[in-house]
């Protein structure tokens, strides 16, 4: 860990002016714009007067003076702060704990960063660990497990609780309580940790478990994960089973520790099986340690939680905050930092563009993914170095991240601009317009020096397939074009991916999805869906969170809310609320022939050449279509087009295929389309077209 203090002194009049147009002191807006723009471990106020503010920076990598003035002038920029005078300096954490203005929970991260108490930061008489240790090749192979422990606890991210409470297990061993006393008390307590899946819960685990055999001298900690269901018949562990392995254990070597997924016990109907459970577990207490998991909560939950264990079980509660896009990038930069090598300022986005790619499709394991897209990232490179020595070995660029990127591959739009994208879209007039129209609004009140900022949140009306979700992907790149988002990725979402399924998970679970969106577009599919309609429905708790959020970030995040015009209506006029905070509407008609078949076209693969006979029949098709069909708002548009795209892909590949032609000389013909339409989905249309022209002819 790296320290550094900046000093910062502003221009007293554009101090003034500040305060005159905002209401708020200058030094303070910068700290916040700091603490929302830097992606290092902490950041921490040392000094702030009229046009003064003292700040230390806490890193796990080097900073550079011209990374912080390109930080600097970016914030400059949003909050017109005039010039800055900057000095920077690399300070001791010592140095930095003699500060006195340093606030209790700062001075408790820097002690952790020490991995010491004050009396032994301040003191200089005790040699430190690493002089009284040999040199690094004359090491033994075994390192001290004590020290070891804690150290990782303190290399975790996003785990401030479980940090603070590894503190209160060193403290303890510091004080040579009694072995007896130690096994008494923390052999009896309990743990429910609330902490998602994907954001490190069995490292949670086993933490728990290597400090506990530390602090209790047992030579080693062995972790078991359970999930307890309410029904004992099911193939899942269950109390009988638990209570089964515990009287295997061997108390004397091991430390044993029980991890129980109660989820699935939250619901009250269960009640009489948590306390069967809890009841069970109490008389077991002293042969091993019980971790209740639940996924984060909101601390009104959780607290109600830990009560109900409290009542027969002495119970401690860790919870674990759901990982930021800062926490993902300080994953990514820890990871590339231990083979020397720096992420480029280009690449960081891209980073959190695959991110969020990554949990759209639902498929999302937390670091578990994010550290797959950091070997994927680290492979590919070491496929395209040219030796060992090649410098750029030395730096995550842009383009290792983009090859990664779904929506990056086979296409020729990487050079345009947002603005660009959006005008080569088939048809959507009316849309594009609007676009235009809404960034040429923000655009004015910049140009005016309008302070407050309104919020840009929408809503896309229309069938499936209209463009809706390509729209708001391009919308995402040019509002970070303009600078009226900072980020400007793009992120999906849909009803379950923001209600929970019981009390206190909603509102978490909605803010987590927002937090990773800020600075971009969230776009909420089907949003009708997110009122279901009863009274003890999730969604409103969803809705409200939702409503929070579009508030305080109207800045700096736009939320889409997508679907039928109708079903939107219905869901505004029940939360009026919602439909105060959406300023723009946008609304997107059905296709007609014509537009269905240039998309056709577009969509076809450029490698490929289309036969005279295979534009014929094309021609044919689209222009049989009838306006009923295409007006019916199950027709899926341009989905439907795509849907017939990669059917005529598959049956030109299986013809040439089978005739053993040669990939040069690629071309689709008649039948391949023929084919395609004979499918099942297409099928019916055909035969709807073929039973109207004979009735004409007749």
């Amino acid at each position: 860990m790296i320290t550094y203090k900046i000093d910062y002194t502003l221009d007293p009049r554009n101090v003034l002016r500040f305060k005159s147009d905002n209401g708020k002191e200058l030094p303070e807006a910068l700290f916040s714009e700091l603490q929302s723009r830097i992606h290092f471990e902490r950041l921490i106020k040392l000094d702030k007067s009229f046009n003064v503010l003292s700040i230390a920076i806490c890193s796990s990598r080097e900073v550079t003076f011209s990374e912080m003035v390109e930080i600097n002038s970016a914030i400059s920029e949003n909050i017109a702060t005039g010039k800055i005078d900057m000095n920077l300096q690399e300070i001791s954490v010592k140095d930095l704990l003699a500060n006195g203005s340093i606030n209790e929970s700062d001075k408790q991260y820097l002690h952790s960063v020490c991995g010491a108490d004050v009396s032994i930061v301040e003191t200089e008489v005790a040699p430190s660990k690493d002089e009284e240790k040999p040199a690094e090749e004359e090491a033994p192979q075994t390192e001290d497990p004590e020290e070891d422990v804690f150290e990782t606890v303190g290399n975790l991210i996003a785990v401030e609780e479980l940090k603070s409470w590894a503190k209160e297990m060193k403290g303890l061993m510091d004080k040579n309580i009694s072995p007896r006393l130690l096994q008494q008390s923390l052999m009896s307590m309990s743990y429910l940790v609330s902490v998602n899946a994907g954001n490190g819960c069995t490292t949670v685990f086993e933490t728990i478990g290597k400090i506990l055999s530390r602090v209790l001298g047992k030579k080693e900690a062995v972790v078991r994960e359970f999930v307890i269901e309410p029904d004992k018949e099911s193939k899942n562990y269950n109390i009988n089973k638990i209570v089964n392995d515990l009287s295997y254990i061997d108390e004397n070597q091991k430390l044993y520790v029980f991890a129980l997924w109660i989820d699935k016990l939250q619901n009250n109907k269960y009640m009489a099986s948590y306390i069967e459970l809890l009841t069970a577990l109490r008389d077991q207490s002293k042969k091993a340690v019980f971790i209740f998991a639940l996924p984060y909560l909101e601390k009104v939950a959780i607290s109600e939680m830990h009560d109900r264990i409290e009542d027969i079980i002495p119970n401690r509660v860790i919870s674990v905050k759901p990982m930021s896009n800062e926490d993902y990038i300080h994953f990514f930069e820890r990871y590339f930092k231990k083979f020397d090598m720096t992420i480029s300022g280009e690449a960081y986005s891209l980073l959190l563009k695959k991110v969020a790619e990554e949990r759209s499709d639902g498929r999302f394991y937390g670091i578990d993914t994010v550290n797959k897209i950091c070997d994927e990232i680290l492979y590919h490179k070491l496929k395209c170095i040219s030796d060992a020595q090649d410098e750029t070995m030395k730096f995550v660029l842009a383009e290792d991240v983009s090859v990664l990127l779904r929506n990056e591959e086979h296409s020729d739009e990487d050079t345009m601009t947002g603005m660009q994208k959006l005008d080569s879209l088939i048809s959507l007039e009316n849309v594009k317009k609007r676009i235009k129209e809404i960034v040429a609004t923000v655009e004015m009140q910049r140009k005016m020096d309008m302070h407050t900022k309104n919020a840009m949140h929408m809503m896309f009306s229309g069938a499936p397939g209209t463009g809706k979700t390509m729209v708001a992907r391009i919308l995402g790149e040019i509002l970070r074009e303009e600078k009226i988002l900072s980020v400007g990725g793009f992120y999906e979402v849909s009803r379950k991916d923001l209600v929970g399924s019981y009390v206190g998970h909603t509102a978490p679970k909605t803010a987590e999805v927002c937090k990773l969106a800020y600075g971009s577009v969230l776009f909420i599919d089907e949003a009708y869906t997110l009122d279901g309609g009863s009274e003890n429905d999730y969604g409103k708790e969803a809705i409200g969170t939702l409503i929070a959020e579009m508030e305080n970030k109207r800045d700096d995040l736009v939320v889409i809310f997508a679907g039928y015009d109708k079903e939107l209506e219905r869901l505004f006029d029940l939360n009026p609320g919602l439909r105060d905070r959406i300023p723009y509407r946008i609304s997107f008609s059905n296709y007609n022939q014509e537009e269905l078949k240039q998309i056709f076209y577009k969509m076809l693969p450029k490698e490929f050449a289309c036969a005279e006979e295979f534009n014929r029949v094309v021609e044919e098709f689209f222009d049989g279509l009838s306006s009923e069909l295409m007006q019916n708002e199950n027709f899926s548009n341009a989905r439907f087009v795509r849907n017939l795209v990669e059917r005529v892909m598959s049956k030109a590949a299986l013809r040439m295929q089978m005739d053993g032609q040669n990939s040069s000389e690629l071309i689709f013909t008649e039948s391949d389309f023929n084919l395609a339409i004979s499918d099942s989905e297409f099928n019916k249309l055909n035969e709807k077209k073929k039973t109207t022209k004979i009735g004409f002819l007749v």
